[in-house]
């Protein structure tokens, strides 16, 4: 189901034409309640500058061509037309027609994505570091033998006693490792670190081109839309000369 539009988009491009294009999106946001990226991409997207120049608004123009019109004869529809679109169920995403609704939940995840993934990229560096730290202690050490652990337990001695009486001890047990066994253990789980930090890395990269790339997509798709309604504004204004002769 498409998006409603918002009744503030067309009271946005009034003020804007109210004021003679002397007001600012963050002015306009202000005034409507809106977020300022909002406004700004209805600028974009409604042509408010050429609207202006024009003194037409082209948002609010009635579509369809008048009685005996041919001006879209030979002129298909351009690719990603969706014209014929019943559900959304084989629905191709085009960038032209994303909502800005769409745009602004894409562009959230991938700074979410992103900010989690430089995150976990930090925390693998700060693993990375106490490993190598204490591989470096370990080889330093003179002594090849390490101790792993010391236990303590109380052991409780019976018989040829006082009645009532107890006799008890304690025991120590320590276990000790050698050196180049605990380093290899370290080392180990050192490579399983930078082996998901190497991984992270290539996700995050992978990501940010993602992102410019949609961002670009955006911006030329932006453009071409702008460049197809002035070229559309200059053939009606040439047939109408070519009539008038």
């Amino acid at each position: 189901m498409a998006k409603a539009r918002s009744p503030n988009r067309d009271k946005a491009l009034n003020l804007y034409i109210e004021r003679n294009g002397n007001i600012t999106n963050r002015e306009i946001s202000e005034i409507l309640k809106e977020n300022e990226k909002t406004i700004s991409n209805w600028k974009c997207r409604d042509k408010w500058n050429v609207v202006l120049r024009k003194g037409e608004c082209s948002t609010t123009k009635k579509r369809g061509g008048q009685i005996g019109n041919k001006n879209a004869v030979g002129n298909g529809a351009p690719k990603g037309n969706k014209n014929r679109l019943k559900d959304g169920i084989y629905e191709k995403i085009f960038f032209n027609t994303l909502t800005d609704e769409e745009i602004e939940l894409i562009k959230s995840e991938n700074k979410d994505e992103i900010h989690r993934l430089e995150l976990e990229i930090s925390l693998l560096t700060v693993r990375e570091h106490r490993h190598m730290k204490r591989i470096k202690q370990y080889e330093e050490k003179v002594d090849k033998i390490t101790l792993e652990s010391i236990d303590k337990r109380t052991l409780k001695i019976e018989g040829n006693l006082l009645k009532d009486n107890e006799q008890t001890q304690t025991e120590t047990v320590t276990r000790a490792v050698s050196i180049f066994e605990r380093v290899q253990k370290l080392e180990a789980e050192l490579t399983k670190i930078q082996k998901e930090k190497a991984k992270n890395i290539e996700r995050l990269q992978k990501l940010k081109m993602d992102k410019k790339r949609f961002e670009l997509e955006i911006d030329n798709n932006n453009k071409d839309d702008s460049k197809t309604w002035v070229e559309a504004i200059q053939n009606i204004a040439m047939k109408r000369g070519v009539n008038n002769e």
